[in-house]
C-alpha cells in the first residue's frame, strides 16, 4: 500500500480552509493529491473557491498557478477562505493512495542499492524485476490479516466512500427496523431507549437507582416502597435458600 500523503479533510471532503487575518494568508498552497486545474481548451475547472460560504469568481476574485491560489478579492480579519474540489475530482481521488507501482519499487531499489560503492555493485534490471515480483507474492503469504468492522448509514444514492485503509471485505450485513425488532424479541438488545432509567423514590422525595437500595442510602430515608421491596427480597431469600451450620475454627 502506498503512503497516504494528505489528511482526512483533503481525502474525504476535498477541502482546505484557512482563516484570513493578514494579507499574506491570501496566498494559499493547495496540499491535496489532486492538482487544481482551471478551464482551458482541453480541461475543465475541477475546484471552486469560497469566502464565508459564498463562491468567488475565478479571474476577478482569485487566480491559480501551480496549485497556489491567490485571493485578490477584498477580505476582512476572520474571513474563511475555502478551496473545494468539485464532486468528480473528489471521486477520482478515492483509492488513489492505495498502490505503489512496481516501477517505483524497482527504480527506488536501483537508486538506493545498485551501483559503484553501494550494497550491490551491479545487477541486471530483469533480475530486480523478478525478485520484486517474488517479494510481492511473499507479502500476500506472510502479512497478517487485519479485519476491521465499520457501521455505515447508506444514503439514498446507495454510494459510500470506502475507508482509506480498505483492502477487501470479508462480510456484509445490514439491519433494518424489522431486524432491530427481531433482536429485541430475542432479548439480544434492550427494548428500552437510552434515555430511560429505573429509579426508586426515597422518603424525602428524591430518586435513586435500585442498586443504591442494596448498597445503602447516604443522606436518604427508606420510603414505604423501599421497605416493601426489602421485605419481599428477604422473603425470596428465605424461600430459595436453606440454612447450613458452619463450624467456626
Amino acid at each position: 500500500m502506498g503512503l497516504i500523503t494528505e489528511d482526512n479533510a483533503h481525502y474525504y471532503s476535498g477541502q482546505q480552509s484557512i482563516v484570513i487575518y493578514v494579507d499574506s494568508q491570501k496566498v494559499i498552497t493547495w496540499r491535496g493529491n489532486v492538482d487544481l486545474v482551471d478551464t482551458t481548451n482541453t480541461t475543465f475547472q475541477n475546484y471552486r473557491v469560497l469566502k464565508n460560504n459564498v463562491e468567488l469568481d475565478q479571474g476577478s476574485d482569485y487566480s491559480l498557478s501551480n496549485n497556489v491560489v491567490t485571493v485578490t478579492a477584498s477580505t476582512s480579519s476572520g474571513d474563511v477562505i475555502l478551496i473545494e474540489l468539485l464532486q468528480q475530482a473528489k471521486e477520482s481521488n478515492y483509492g488513489g493512495y492505495a498502490y505503489t507501482t512496481l516501477s517505483d519499487i524497482i527504480n527506488n531499489f536501483q537508486v538506493a542499492y545498485v551501483g559503484e560503492g553501494k550494497l550491490i555493485p551491479s545487477a541486471k534490471k530483469s533480475d530486480i524485476i523478478f525478485h520484486a515480483k517474488r517479494g510481492l507474492q511473499e507479502f500476500s503469504y506472510d502479512t497478517l490479516k487485519s479485519i476491521k468492522p465499520q457501521e455505515i448509514n447508506i444514503p439514498p444514492s446507495l454510494s459510500v466512500i470506502i475507508p482509506h485503509d480498505y483492502v477487501n471485505y470479508v462480510a456484509l450485513s445490514y439491519i433494518d427496523e424489522m431486524g432491530i425488532k427481531e433482536m429485541q424479541d430475542k432479548g439480544l438488545v434492550s427494548t428500552r431507549t437510552r434515555n430511560e432509567k429505573r429509579v426508586m423514590k426515597t422518603a424525602q422525595g428524591g430518586f435513586v437507582t435500585p442498586q443504591f437500595y442494596f448498597q445503602g442510602l447516604d443522606g436518604h430515608e427508606y420510603s414505604k416502597k423501599m421497605q416493601d421491596l426489602r421485605s419481599k427480597v428477604q422473603t425470596l431469600i428465605n424461600d430459595f435458600t436453606t440454612i447450613k451450620k458452619i463450624n467456626n475454627k
